[in-house]
């Protein structure tokens, strides 16, 4: 019913109408009217939508109330039995699990913080460890740092990802359709998930026997593990193996950074037999020649630490971030070192100011952390977590390929 004009308040003007009466972002009228332009896809350019249809249920068993099961790729391997958790405050990895990633050289940090259930049980993490995380299928997948919390506890599950991670990847989860979608770029990814996985590890969860035996397994020897395969069925009164299949660097297209043939060092630089190169070491003379002299004529494009490029223009280079503004501020807690890490943290840190690479900020917004990683070589790197900048910063739709 239309309020009488004299009865309107005049001091609210809705731009839609041209008149008084209320605002333009209280009329009912505009929001109809976008509404069905949005329903008719005349919007859509403007919008990132996440939406379930009936569509998205096709291949589940209904009617069901399982959890959501699913299989990601977690540093180098492809990870099965992974439960989405909206309840768990924290991302868990089961030691079992994590014997199976066969990680080299990994970083952890302590964590003294008791895990607590719904019942009020408590569980100690053993520590705290920092991996890359992969879901969904190229090129609609997003790649995101999780810091997992270790546990040494019976479980049917290798992981159990809560909502630090679903809030990282922006995730929308529906149980009705099995579905979890993300936002990637301006498009929208998604990850299934896997009934009959799910009743399987809910069976042996609420079978103490069973999940004694699955846990005997995880910890075994690797010969007495299922062999890898991508889709592994069941046989019948067999209990679930925890699968984890590493990625075989030919299905990458790779070869993972090992070098194809015995490398050869060649110095290129006259005087300083210390600046030397790699090549092939099974080049023919002409091509071998012809190379040598090739990388000795353009020597000094080559770095080969912070001395030698000090000062990039600006005008050549610039990073700057595009934090988005709607994410808080996050200045991270001090992590704490021994005494070798921190000479070798110093000593980097000195470098990269003497190399003007980096200033010093003294009104800090946002603070991370550094992590100390193990070389090959034995040595240290140095690496920064940015894991909450970046949440903060939109996703490169166009990520370069590996280039180290």
């Amino acid at each position: 019913m239309k309020i009488p004009a004299d009865q309107r308040n005049r001091y609210k003007y809705c731009d839609f109408h041209e008149d008084v009466g209320h605002n333009t972002s209280e009329c009912y009228s505009l929001r109809n009217q976008i509404e069905g332009l949005v329903r008719g896809g005349l919007l859509v350019e403007f919008l990132q939508q996440i939406i379930f249809t009936e569509d998205d249920a096709y291949n589940t068993v209904q009617p069901h109330d399982d959890p959501m099961v699913i299989t990601v790729q977690i540093a180098n391997c492809r990870v099965h039995h992974i439960l989405i958790d909206t309840g768990s405050s924290v991302d868990i990895l089961f030691k079992g699990a994590l014997e199976k990633l066969n990680l080299k050289n990994p970083c952890y940090n302590s964590y003294t913080t008791p895990l607590y259930g719904f019942t009020g049980d408590s569980v100690m993490p053993i520590k705290t460890h920092i991996l890359p995380v992969i879901i969904g299928e190229a090129p609609l997948q997003q790649n995101i740092m999780i810091e997992f919390i270790m546990v040494d506890t019976p479980s049917a599950y290798n992981v159990i990802l809560g909502r630090p991670f679903l809030s990282g990847i922006r995730g929308v989860l529906s149980i009705y359709h099995n579905d979890l979608k993300f936002p990637v770029g301006t498009k929208v990814g998604e990850v299934r998930g896997d009934q009959q996985a799910a009743r399987t590890c809910y069976a042996v969860s609420t079978n103490p026997i069973e999940l004694a035996k699955q846990c005997a397994h995880v910890t075994s020897e690797p010969s007495h593990m299922i062999p890898k395969q991508e889709h592994y069925v069941l046989e019948e009164g067999e209990v679930p193996d925890m699968i984890i299949e590493e990625k075989e660097d030919e299905e990458r297209g790779w070869t993972g950074g090992y070098p194809a043939e015995q490398l050869e060092e060649i110095p290129i630089r006259k005087g300083d037999p210390t600046k030397v190169v790699k090549i092939g070491g099974v080049l023919d003379y002409e091509v071998r020649k012809n190379l040598v002299d090739l990388l000795e004529e353009y020597n000094d494009i080559f770095a080969w630490s912070h001395d030698e490029m000090p000062g990039i223009p600006f005008n050549l280079a610039t990073h700057r971030l595009a934090v988005d503004a709607i994410f808080k501020q996050v200045k991270q807690k001090r992590r704490h070192f021994n005494a070798e890490q921190n000479a070798v943290v110093q000593e980097e840190v000195d470098k990269l100011l003497k190399a003007r690479f980096i200033r010093e900020s003294r009104y800090l917004e946002w603070i991370a952390n550094v992590v100390m990683v193990t070389k090959a070589n034995g040595k240290w790197r140095m690496c920064v977590v940015y894991i909450d900048l970046n949440r903060a910063c939109p996703k490169d739709s166009f990520p370069l390929p590996k280039i180290d």
